[in-house]
């Protein structure tokens, strides 16, 4: 596996030549953009889950995926069985107020 970061909170990654996934922090969430991950029970597997573990523990954000082409859904599914939200999380309103109107 082979990974880059791009920027803070912006990396990318690849277990196949040619073909990148992106990992990206926002304000609201983690994006994993086309993720491809690497072989169930592989070290590979290991260190890639061990370091998202580690994000999303530190951003206290949900995980969600964007696909962009077809035949990543396995492992979009492997990453939502992971970081699915708890059912308090998923029945909490979301607040769409803007930032500075939430304050008041």
């Amino acid at each position: 596996m082979e990974v880059e970061r791009l920027a803070e909170g912006l990396w990318r990654w690849s277990v196949e030549p040619g073909r990148w996934s992106i990992y990206a922090e926002t304000p609201r969430a983690i994006l994993l953009v086309d993720p491809l991950l690497p072989a169930p029970g592989s070290n590979d597997e290991d260190r890639f889950f061990e370091a998202l573990d580690r994000d999303v523990a530190r951003c206290e954000r949900p995980v969600f995926v964007v696909e962009t082409s077809v035949g990543r859904a396995h492992d979009a599914v492997r990453i939502h069985d992971r970081y699915r939200p708890s059912r308090d999380d998923a029945g909490r309103e979301e607040d769409d107020r803007d930032p500075d109107e939430a304050r008041d």
